[in-house]
């Protein structure tokens, strides 16, 4: 059982290409620029029949094509699948260029519910002279764009390219040639994780206590919770061992009062561990708290002397030393309000940690023996 609070995994390393489609309706869309595109569908077939837009131009003119659009491409794709990137295949060519003249890409975007949108990824390279195939996008590109399995299967979905053509010294008459726009998406199919944390919070009950609460949607070969705490985010001690629901399909609830919070900032994470000794980790949540003044006063001295005052009957003072093992040395309790001194001076050198703790209120102290 993994943890995660949403409800799936990547299942796979590598994506699932949807493999090349090419194009059923191409034609020339305004926009970008003005000159069209003749024989627009022709650019769907990837046999030197080719979509084209020529002009004449004078010497260092240049003109911007309008978008040559190519959509209805028929993708199937798995439901349920998660988009990761479009890639563009692009077969073209450029006729009757001379020395100093050329065809570049101007813009080079995605149709997206049949409107041209995205990120330009047009390419600073010059067209070949005989046909070639110029890549845009990867497995990993969006286009600048969120994408569902329904923008991709949509007939609408597609690609706009438009290029820029430039003369040199010599007046001349160029042509821009395309005959293929093909497309390939990469996808994946999330796979539902063996569990899933729907939520996992902790909140301050009037600065006394801390209330943890969780809730998991799917359970699979799960043993127990650790609770796990910690002041800083970085050390960590378990508090509580919670039994899990081993194996459900609806909601569990699950609970957890610290009835010993820190000063400030709490921290709290869930170690879960399946029946095969499999452990994972929660993300981390955290309550502030502010406690109360202790009612009483705790000293300490190297010199073997600890002390407490404020003690009354209707609040006592649990006092408990511990050496550096956390093995209990004396335990006792501090009923009366005068000042009360424990004399440690016979217990063997080293460093003793002393708790005085009355009502749900806590003070340690380090001591010193030497």
């Amino acid at each position: 059982m993994l943890f995660s609070i949403s409800s799936y995994c990547i299942a796979q390393a590598q994506y699932v290409s949807s493999g090349w489609y090419n194009a059923t309706a191409i034609s020339s869309y305004a926009g970008a620029g003005t000159l069209s595109w003749t024989n627009a569908i022709f650019a769907g077939s990837g046999n030197d029949t080719a979509a084209t837009a020529g002009i004449a131009l004078a010497a260092l003119g240049s003109v911007n094509t309008k978008y040559i659009g190519a959509t209805a491409y028929g993708i199937s794709i798995p439901t349920g699948a998660v988009i990761h990137g479009i890639s563009v295949d692009v077969r073209r060519k450029v006729t009757g260029v001379l020395i100093g003249s050329s065809i570049k890409d101007y813009k080079v975007t995605i149709i997206k519910g049949g409107v041209i949108a995205g990120t330009n990824m047009a390419a600073t390279t010059v067209w070949p002279t005989t046909y070639g195939y110029a890549t845009y996008g990867s497995e990993t590109s969006d286009w600048g764009q969120t994408w569902s399995r329904d923008d991709i299967v949509n007939g609408s979905f597609g690609v706009a390219i438009s290029s820029t053509l430039k003369a040199g010294a010599v007046a001349l008459t160029l042509t821009a040639h395309i005959d293929q726009i093909r497309i390939a998406v990469y996808y994946d199919i999330p796979v539902p994780l063996p569990v899933q944390l729907v939520s996992f919070n902790a909140v301050s009950n009037d600065n006394t206590t801390v209330q943890l609460n969780w809730l998991t949607a799917l359970e699979i070969n799960n043993d127990f919770f650790d609770i796990e705490k910690s002041v800083d985010a970085n050390n960590w001690n378990t508090i509580a061992n919670i039994q899990g629901a081993g194996n459900s399909s609806i909601e569990q609830q699950y609970s957890y009062i610290d009835n010993a919070p820190a000063q400030g900032a709490n921290y709290y994470r869930l170690r879960q561990c399946d029946y095969d000794g499999t452990c994972q980790y929660s993300p981390i949540a955290m309550a502030n708290v502010t406690l109360p003044l202790p009612p009483f006063k705790l000293y300490v001295t190297n010199n073997g002397t600890i002390e407490v005052n404020g003690a009354d009957n209707a609040m006592p003072v649990a006092l408990t030393l511990y050496n550096i093992n956390g093995v209990v040395q004396y335990s006792g309790t501090v009923y009366n309000n005068t000042s009360y001194q424990l004399n440690v001076n016979h217990f063997h050198k080293g460093i003793y940690i002393v708790a005085a703790s009355a009502g749900n209120i806590q003070v340690t102290r380090k001591i010193y023996l030497n």
